[in-house]
């Protein structure tokens, strides 16, 4: 099998690659080329049947596509594409010990700031996450328990949200890797229950497995990531997409953190039972003496 899956260079060799071979394909299967080349971004979420309608071609068609690219089917292709895009949002994190001149290091500093001022406007201006912060309390509201769920980095952000939650008291436990029980954790949830799950890239295997086995047992999930290419992205019923565009190693979190204190703003502006809850928790911090005073 061809591989493409070494960031936007292979990926545009590839498609310089369908183009020449234009001139050889049959009509239809020219068709084919022509839609992928235009909707090469589109693959993973299609099947092989709404390639041929897009394309006005047969399903015949497609797969005769794939044969001619060195895929033995559509499914093969479909993942090799998958794999690739995914491989491309990683490449934007660069690994990069040259140029440590003062003057350098300013610029860095500015383009950092930038990109962070820009995914918090990317993120909050996204106005499906507006949408979705209201449908997120109605399947709140409805849940027995509320599970957060995430891995490595993504562990800070389900910590830090069954925090936010629990203090407008709301029933919630997270799923992390700790002592290596989330196996365990995840089958006490059931389908009156609901997971809230994040997961950037690069992804957890474990949390991409852990939803599909959740998902097949229809319960509510809702994910916070960073594209639709997310592979957990398929099994969410609400999805929160946070721009995390970095010009280093690391990806910024700060669109994802404007999400949560949006979330938490939004429900003690909208539920009373929520600010009784705070008003309960400040009595107690009071009672325990939890933090210091002068």
């Amino acid at each position: 099998m061809m591989d493409i899956n070494r960031g936007g260079a292979a990926m545009q060799n590839f498609l310089e690659k369908i183009q020449k071979r234009q001139s050889v394909f049959s009509p239809a299967v020219r068709k084919v080329a022509t839609y992928i080349m235009e909707h090469y971004s589109d693959i993973p979420f299609c099947t092989i049947t709404d390639v041929a309608t897009a394309a006005g071609v047969s399903v015949t068609s497609v797969i005769k596509f794939c044969t001619e690219m060195q895929y033995s089917a559509f499914s093969e292709f479909k993942q090799a594409m998958q794999d690739h895009i995914q491989q491309t949002l990683i490449s934007h994190y660069n690994i990069n010990d040259n140029n440590f001149t003062e003057a350098h290091q300013q610029s860095v500093l500015d383009e950092v700031t930038r990109l962070d001022i820009e995914n918090i406007h990317r993120t909050m201006g996204n106005p499906i996450n507006q949408e979705n912060i209201k449908k997120f309390f109605q399947l709140a509201e409805k849940a027995h328990i509320i599970y957060t769920m995430g891995f490595r980095t993504s562990a800070i952000f389900a910590t830090y949200t069954s925090l936010l939650l629990r203090m407008q008291g709301l029933t919630v436990f997270p799923i992390t890797p700790g002592i290596g029980d989330y196996i365990d954790k995840m089958l006490t949830v059931h389908s009156d229950d609901l997971v809230m799950a994040f997961s950037f890239n690069r992804y957890s295997k474990d949390v991409v497995k852990m939803l599909k086995t959740l998902h097949d047992r229809k319960i509510p999930i809702v994910l916070v990531t960073d594209d639709k290419l997310s592979p957990s992205y398929v099994y969410a019923d609400l999805v929160f997409t946070c721009s995390t565009r970095t010009q280093n190693y690391v990806a910024s979190y700060v669109g994802c953190m404007s999400l949560l204190n949006s979330i938490f703003a939004y429900g003690i502006s909208h539920y009373k039972n929520y600010v009784k809850s705070l008003s309960q928790l400040e009595q107690f911090y009071s009672d325990y003496e939890t933090f210091y005073e002068p």
